[in-house]
């Protein structure tokens, strides 16, 4: 499923957010918090990477700067995961802050995710590597490409911001 010529594409990077893709998987890199109108953004750059990709594609959300989201943006993300199409095969969500506010936010995300009733597995991590190395598995035969994988979300986190 995975087009082994496809590198890192970068789509869009400012002071809230970095988006792009690696072969197959929709990548967001959130540096602050984002609004409704940044989540509406996001699905329409993972759409059109799904017409590239028929057979499906993954998400993968690395959580920079953990805020418990406000009562729009949760909204938002509820829409967002109902109507993202029975053609994602995963979605994957790293936060990183081991404190009380990640345990906050990693609270947030799974009642987003219990409400939404997601059709796809989606899982929260700790950790980039775990959370490549579960999409891996969810949408090639092998994990065999979690360097390059690992290497295009280190590349999107350090993306300077476009002005």
């Amino acid at each position: 499923m995975v087009d082994p010529g496809k590198g890192l594409r970068i789509v869009c990077s400012n002071e809230r957010f970095a988006i792009g893709s690696w072969r197959n998987v929709h990548l967001v890199v959130t540096r602050g918090m984002l609004t409704p109108v940044d989540i509406r953004y996001t699905d329409q750059v993972h759409a059109n990477l799904r017409t590239l990709y028929p057979e499906g594609s993954a998400v993968l959300c690395v959580i920079e700067a953990a805020k418990v989201p406000s009562t729009n943006v949760r909204a938002e993300a509820v829409r967002s995961f109902r109507e993202s199409g029975p053609d994602t095969l995963c979605c994957a969500i790293v936060l990183e802050d081991q404190g009380f506010r990640g345990v906050a936010v990693r609270s947030a995300l799974s009642t987003i995710f219990l409400v939404s009733r997601r059709p796809c597995p989606c899982c929260i991590f700790k950790e980039t590597a775990e959370a490549v190395a579960w999409t891996l598995t969810r949408i090639a035969d092998s994990v065999d490409e979690r360097t390059a994988l690992l290497e295009a979300v280190a590349q999107l986190r350090s993306t300077p911001y476009a002005h």
